[in-house]
């Protein structure tokens, strides 16, 4: 699987172990009851994931830059559009 869509499920975590997901590039978790403290750093430090999709939930962008990993996140997630382009 390289896609999950969990839309409008009112989730309030991400389990650690979505981290350990080989093949999950894009990870759709939008209008949930997610916080940042719901948002394993392994996810974004560790994970493959490099298209997070969250808008809807208890926290905006700034906050979510502010966590640890979200740098290694970012750089899976520019990698990716320039290939894109």
């Amino acid at each position: 699987m390289t896609e999950l869509n969990v839309n409008q499920n009112q989730i309030s975590s991400i389990a650690v172990s979505l981290s350990e997901c080989a093949k999950l590039k894009t990870l759709r978790i939008e209008e949930n009851c997610l916080s940042l403290k719901g948002i394993p750093t392994e996810l974004l430090s560790k994970s493959k994931v490099s298209s997070f999709h969250w808008a809807g939930n208890l926290f905006n962008e700034k906050q979510l830059s502010e966590l640890e990993g979200y740098s290694e996140y970012m750089k899976r997630y520019t990698a990716v559009r320039r290939k894109l382009d």
